[in-house]
């Protein structure tokens, strides 16, 4: 297992060298819905889909944006193994191909959720390896099912949804959409089919709501397209 080792240094390096990355890439950011208000002294627990190489990157945005967290994401260890830098700003490893080390990475995730560092951020993939975004029914690995009997309570959890789209611009927008917060101080009260289900409902709803136009709150501006230089060129941007 590959243990996460937060650098400050890291992080001063890292955040305008990935803000660079998304203004040459991306046109916008937008949350659909509000913004997630969490409780400050309970662990968060962040549960995205995993359907884009970007997607480590945008939870780095939404943590320094919304929640100010000391983040730990976990990234399968052969990704990890190859880009170490990562776990400088808190990614620590899982090895799927191994029940030993799986099994250690799981309880190291446990151990993140002891009451003495309420604050942070956890971040697992539930469906452990990137999936096309349509692809239905939406399964979570059973790791998460492991966590969810052991994590010591209470725990927030959030579903996020991600999709990129190619719409009216030259370069793709990133849109958002957190579930409601579920405060979990009971065990029992989640089965991992129950989160599974939730993120197919969130991920139908993100998408109707693309589809449906909805300006939601633009969190970040990227490039400017051909056609927006082309209006401004001709004085009429």
């Amino acid at each position: 297992m590959i243990y996460p080792d937060h650098k400050k240094w890291a992080d001063i390096i890292f955040k305008p060298y990935l803000y660079r990355l998304f203004k040459h890439h991306f046109y916008s950011m937008i949350l659909l819905d509000e913004q997630p208000v969490v409780k400050e002294k309970v662990p968060l627990l962040l549960l995205p889909n995993h359907s884009s190489w970007w997607d480590g990157f945008f939870i780095y945005l939404l943590n320094r944006k919304f929640f100010h967290r000391r983040p730990y994401l976990m990234m399968l260890e052969e990704q990890l193994s190859q880009n170490r830098f990562f776990r400088h700003v808190g990614a620590y490893s899982i090895d799927s191909a191994s029940s030993a080390e799986m099994k250690k990475s799981l309880r190291f995730t446990l151990d993140l959720f002891q009451p003495k560092d309420a604050g942070r951020l956890i971040c697992i993939f539930p469906q452990g390896e990137l999936q096309a975004w349509h692809k239905r029914p939406i399964e979570f690995r059973r790791g998460i099912e492991f966590l969810l009997k052991r994590i010591p309570l209470p725990v927030q959890i959030l579903l996020l949804g991600i999709r990129i789209e190619f719409l009216n611009e030259q370069y793709p927008q990133v849109f958002f959409q957190f579930s409601p917060l579920q405060l979990v101080d009971a065990f029992g009260t989640f089965s991992v089919e129950h989160l599974a289900l939730s993120m197919q409902d969130l991920l139908e709803d993100l998408q109707h709501r693309i589809i449906e136009q909805e300006k939601g709150n633009v969190i970040f501006c990227g490039r400017r397209s051909v056609n927006e230089r082309m209006q401004i060129f001709s004085g009429k941007g």
